[in-house]
């Protein structure tokens, strides 16, 4: 393995070596950290001392850097701020279509029940109530698991999609249901 020494250490290894060696000599190493956006000021006026100007430019690029950087964090809370009022759009327009829903199958529920046909009428009405139910059920569910990062549907796991399908199947099957019913006349 090959023995690297950066120049600086050299240069200081040559100047303790070219120290005298007496009991009255005191070698003081002093070391400095700065840390920021900008380099320190020493650094400035070194960058400055090579290159006229550099310093004034290295501030005003660390200046784009953070307008830059404030604006895209303006453009992502815009963002946000918009997701979650498309949200509230959204969970609005679902409990209005579920009160349609809900209304619209008590009503033909009643309707046919009144026709003479009162168990369709009863697996009609209660059909369409119970559905809406296990749907509000299930969406305050998931709303208490405190997850409210949007999700795409390839992004839900195996074992999410898993417990998606018995529900699934309950509402096959009682589309299935429906149509038996309606089609003998129930």
């Amino acid at each position: 393995m090959r023995d690297t020494k950066s120049p600086d250490e050299e240069n200081l290894r040559d100047n303790l070596a070219s120290l005298p060696e007496s009991p009255d000599t005191r070698v003081e190493i002093t070391a400095s950290a700065f840390s920021g956006p900008i380099p320190s000021p020493e650094t400035l006026y070194g960058y400055d001392r090579v290159e006229p100007g550099a310093a004034n430019r290295i501030l005003k690029m660390a200046e784009k850097e953070q307008s830059h950087r404030h604006s895209m964090q303006k453009q992502m809370l815009t963002i946000h701020a918009k997701d979650i009022e498309d949200g509230r759009q959204e969970k609005k327009l679902g409990q209005i279509f579920g009160l349609t829903i809900g209304i619209v199958s008590i009503l033909a529920g009643s309707l046919v029940a009144y026709s003479g046909k009162q168990i369709a009428g009863a697996v009609i009405g209660t059909g369409g109530v119970a559905g809406l139910v296990s749907v509000f059920v299930r969406g305050k569910r998931e709303e208490t698991k405190g997850d409210d990062s949007l999700i795409s549907k390839s992004e839900v796991s195996p074992e999410a999609r898993e417990k998606e399908f018995p529900i699934k199947l309950q509402q096959d099957a009682l589309c299935e249901l429906f149509k038996v019913l309606v089609y003998q006349g129930f």
